[in-house]
């Protein structure tokens, strides 16, 4: 009898139904056509057989393996999310991201930071080796492309390659692992190797699809590639049908182009072949259609998107939109039950941080949904506003950041019982004396501090995108980086893990009992029994430059290990202020960005999440907790005092870096000034300034962000030009300024101003001289300033004036 015939008789007997009949014999094909070209067909019809009913056993075997595990992770999430003090509204966001409560609940957004540390860590000599340095202006594309040779397993002769090649198929034999223990079941192809990155603006720009076609049909013509046909489980051989499956391939490129998901229930349509036509194929199509040169932007997206599906599978279930839905779903009963927890004054809520739709969002936002792009032209157009502001305006971020860290950081180290100072002396050692070995160390450690879109090379990824919003979005890049913000942000993290890693090693002598205060809370809050703390104790060490750490790389292999770790991380997020899960559902509101929704969320709180964050971590745990160290009245006092300190040096920093002489402390008003800038509304108050002071703005060109400020700008500038007002041209030039990507620079902003923009001043603007003279006549009028380097003057005519800050003359 054929296995045609057993499957149809098995169907009639009722001992299977249609779907698994036609499943088991699109598999027998599959197998056959594969065993067929090494055996007899008697034994290849044989084998094919026996493999797939091996197939359709172990694949029983996981769908029930699977139920049992979403049952058992949706059960844990309802439970916890029903349990929150505040409410399933709290919970449900709770689960899905640090919650603001400091409850210590395991959660979706630091479970995927945990693996993705992790699958960094693996993948710790190809990050060194081919991340772009020189603030993104120069990256090892050739050794990148060596990597790829070696995974088609074609020798490079790069011994650097080779081991950034057994790094990467660690890190993804990991993820595979690790999702699938969680219930994930998928078909793992062992031909993968790499992701696969179409872009669907290349392939439609050569003639809708057709040069792509003719491509990928070279390319099978090589024999570098074939053609899986995912209906029927097998590699097309039919011309017409790999005609077929190739159109439809185009065209949903074309539709629903970006990264295959890192873990697909369905093979790809395309199976780069090993060896050297397989790698060619694999380069030319990629670097006509994909990714271009940029390899190794790719490999990070493709980790990052690995270590958020297993987080989502590990915390929710295999099944985690159905565990999201639910917790939504459970939020607004409770919300419409009025019941305690559910007031609407609290400011997450006012935020839209806490509620069933922002569950949906937070998820939207977790799983990738809003990461897409809807319609690429407007995606285009307001995210190249976007970056143009960010190029002109985040030059000069560092000098807030690096005190206002400073200040949040010492609060986190002292709420935790550690020395905030040493934490800020390792930043700054990371930051200036980092070696490989240290490099190296510190990645076993899961301190990699990588950031995923800090490293894409600042170069032209094609020619004919130099005027794209590719060109921005790499201008930004540059700026930022080479302002040092990427490098003060990556090091003061990696300080706070490394000392906070040394403290719990300095205290393993220790039973919980005997530990001080702080970190016994530190232990309750992240769920660590006196057991588990008794075990996480008895581990082996990892000696750091002499000194002892707590070995947070077994967290890969160990529950109890990643439970403090994760923990450590949370703890990090309070020292240094980034925003996550929850504040990007608020940011993005859910939708992708060319959709309506999406591109007013993102271009109206532009630069506003830091101020979120501030308002989501310290702000909301000084109002509801008493603290570790002090009660609540104190830990308030000292949260604002430092931060109105921190304040007010932003904004000292600031006046000098603009050739002003520092403001009077002993007026009043500077220090409503500096309360707002410390306590985080104002955070990053420096990057929302237009081309004029915010008292010639409108209304609405003062709130509306730095894109509403910059049009309500280019208004005035446009009706003054038109009815020809004197200063016209200097409005015109200093719109020019406020879009200049690097002008803002802060160690290189005044010599810009002085020696380019005032001079264009003078050679064109037949006001300049009164435009220069009001603004030195305001500055002193609303604060005493003087100027130590004056608007128009090539050159300083004396140094700052220090003491004018203590009301010296």
């Amino acid at each position: 009898m054929s296995v045609k015939d057993c499957l149809t008789k098995l169907q009639k007997m009722g001992k299977i139904t249609r779907a698994q009949a036609d499943a088991a014999d699109a598999l027998w094909r599959r197998y056959q056509n594969k065993f067929s070209l090494d055996m007899p067909a008697a034994k290849a019809d044989a084998a094919a057989a026996l493999q797939a009913a091996r197939e359709m056993m172990t694949t029983s075997r996981q769908k029930k393996n699977a139920v049992a595990l979403q049952v058992q992770r949706q059960t844990t999430a309802e439970q916890v999310s029903q349990a929150h003090p505040w409410g399933p509204a709290a919970g449900g966001m709770a689960v899905l991201t640090r919650d603001i409560y400091r409850t210590g609940t395991q959660n979706v957004d630091t479970r995927a930071q945990t693996l993705r540390e992790i699958l960094f860590s693996k993948f710790n000599a190809g990050f060194e080796a081919y991340k772009s340095q020189l603030a993104g202006l120069k990256q090892n594309t050739a050794g990148a492309r060596n990597l790829v040779s070696e995974l088609f397993n074609v020798d490079s002769g790069d011994a650097v390659a080779k081991a950034a090649a057994a790094g990467w198929k660690d890190a993804t034999a990991y993820g595979v692992k690790f999702v699938q223990s969680a219930g994930k079941i998928f078909e793992e192809n062992e031909n993968w190797r790499l992701p696969q990155f179409w872009s669907a603006d290349r392939v439609r720009r050569f003639g809708t699809g057709d040069e792509f076609r003719r491509d990928v049909a070279n390319a099978i013509q090589s024999g570098g590639l074939k053609v899986f046909d995912k209906e029927r489980l097998e590699i097309a051989t039919n011309p017409a049908r790999i005609q077929q499956l190739v159109d439809k391939a185009a065209r949903d490129i074309i539709t629903e182009a970006g990264a295959a998901l890192a873990f697909s229930k369905e093979m790809r349509t395309f199976q780069f072949q090993d060896g050297r036509d397989g790698l060619n194929a694999f380069l030319q199509l990629q670097e006509k259609y994909g990714s271009g040169a940029e390899i190794f932007s790719t490999l990070i997206g493709h980790l990052g998107a690995m270590a958020r599906e297993g987080a989502l599978v590990d915390v929710l279930g295999p099944q985690h939109a159905v565990t999201a839905s639910m917790l939504a779903k459970n939020a607004r009963a409770w919300e419409k039950l009025g019941r305690p927890g559910s007031a609407r004054v609290r400011p997450a809520r006012t935020l839209g941080m806490e509620s069933g739709n922002a569950i949906d969002r937070t998820y939207a936002v977790l799983s990738g949904r809003a990461n897409g792009v809807d319609n690429a032209m407007w995606g285009g157009v307001l995210g190249s506003a976007r970056s143009l502001m960010a190029a002109s305006s985040l030059g000069s971020a560092t000098v807030s950041a690096s005190i206002g860290d400073s200040v949040t950081a010492l609060l986190a180290a002292r709420y935790n019982g550690m020395d905030g100072g040493k934490v800020l002396a390792r930043a700054i050692e990371t930051i200036f004396a980092e070696n490989p070995k240290m490099q190296e160390d510190a990645a076993r450690l899961l301190v990699t501090g990588h950031a995923m879109s800090d490293h894409a090379v600042s170069t032209f990824r094609y020619a004919d995108q130099m005027f794209t919003p590719e060109l921005i979005k790499k201008t930004s890049d540059f700026v930022i980086r080479a302002s040092g913000l990427n490098a003060w942000t990556e090091g003061i993290k990696k300080a706070f893990t490394m000392e906070m890693l040394g403290y719990v090693a300095r205290n393993s002598d220790r039973a919980i009992g005997d530990l001080e205060a702080p970190l016994q809370a530190f232990l309750k809050r992240y769920g660590i029994t006196a057991v588990e703390w008794d075990k996480l104790r008895a581990l082996p060490q990892f000696d750091f430059k002499g000194a002892k750490f707590f070995d947070s790389s077994l967290a890969a292999s160990d529950d109890t290990v990643r439970k403090l770790y994760e923990g450590v991380l949370q703890e990090r997020a309070l020292a240094v202020l980034e925003p996550d899960a929850r504040i990007r559902n608020v940011t993005t509101q859910g939708a992708q960005a060319g959709t309506f929704m999406g591109e007013v969320a993102r271009t109206a709180t532009m630069f506003q999440s830091f101020s979120m964050t501030m308002i989501a971590t310290h702000m909301t745990a000084l109002a509801i907790k008493d603290g570790v160290a002090g009660n609540k009245a104190m830990n308030n006092a000292l949260f604002y005092g430092l931060h109105l300190l921190a304040g007010a040096g932003i904004i000292q920093a600031r006046q000098m870096l603009s050739g002003r002489d520092p403001i009077d402390m002993h007026q009043v008003k500077f220090w409503g000034q500096a309360a707002i800038q410390g306590g985080g509304a104002g955070y990053f108050g420096d990057l929302v300034g237009g081309v004029s002071q915010a008292a010639d703005r409108s209304v609405i060109g003062k709130f509306s962000g730095p894109i509403g400020g910059f049009i309500d700008d280019a208004g005035r500038f446009g009706a003054a030009a038109v009815k020809g007002r004197p200063g016209a041209i200097g409005q015109g030039i200093e719109l020019v300024k406020h879009i200049t990507p690097g002008s803002n620079l802060w160690f290189s902003r005044l010599a810009t101003d002085r020696l380019i923009f005032d001079q264009i001043h003078r050679a064109v603007d037949p006001t300049y001289s009164q435009s220069f003279a009001r603004r030195e006549q305001r500055a002193q009028k609303e604060y005493g300033q003087g100027y130590w380097w004056r608007q128009g003057e090539a050159t300083p005519e004396r140094a700052p004036n220090l003491g004018a800050g203590f009301g010296g003359g």
